[in-house]
């Protein structure tokens, strides 16, 4: 089946999706910023266009999610700083996760979101600060001064939740 290329109108990234009749009437749910749309809202990417995109295959295009494991909810990462910790009042953490005791920190993990020009967004997790309970991206214990490049499917055992890394797949674009 032949594919089109668009972009998403609320956070720009390029999406597949499969040319079907009548795909003007139809709607588009992006699989980063979950925002669904009329395909008509959407930028067509035309082949000519496609170099002078951020389109590049081999790339890392999409970023990431965190889905807590015991709730299945899941929280969008941004570019830049996201600051990972406990949902309180007093939390200046970005994603906030609610936890039966205060083993976690109120600002526990970061992670990085930064676009490199020849891989596209790398995802690197690293602490908050040196003093926090034991943290994990699989079975590895992050210490003071690590930072780690997350992969698709990694498990950051935070203190009291487990969160799995996610990169949603470009190929799952619904329409």
């Amino acid at each position: 089946m032949e594919k089109i290329k668009i972009k998403c109108p609320k956070d720009g990234d390029i999406l597949t999706v499969p040319k079907v009749p009548g795909i003007e009437d139809k709607y588009v749910t992006c699989p980063t910023c979950g925002t669904r749309r009329k395909f008509t809202e959407f930028k067509v990417i035309q082949d000519s266009e496609e170099e002078t995109t951020i389109f590049e295959m081999g790339k890392n295009l999409i970023i990431g999610k965190l889905k807590i494991k015991s709730t299945g909810m899941y929280y969008q990462l941004k570019p830049g700083r996201n600051v990972v910790g406990r949902k309180s009042p007093k939390s200046s953490a970005d994603i906030q996760i609610d936890c039966p005791n205060k083993r976690m920190s109120r600002e526990h993990l970061i992670i990085e979101v930064k676009k490199s020009p020849t891989e596209g967004f790398v995802h690197y997790a690293r602490l908050f600060k040196g003093h926090v309970n034991a943290t994990f991206v699989n079975d590895l214990e992050l210490e003071d001064g690590d930072e780690v490049i997350l992969k698709d499917r990694n498990i950051i055992k935070l203190p009291d939740v487990d969160v799995e890394f996610t990169l949603p797949d470009e190929e799952k674009t619904d329409i």
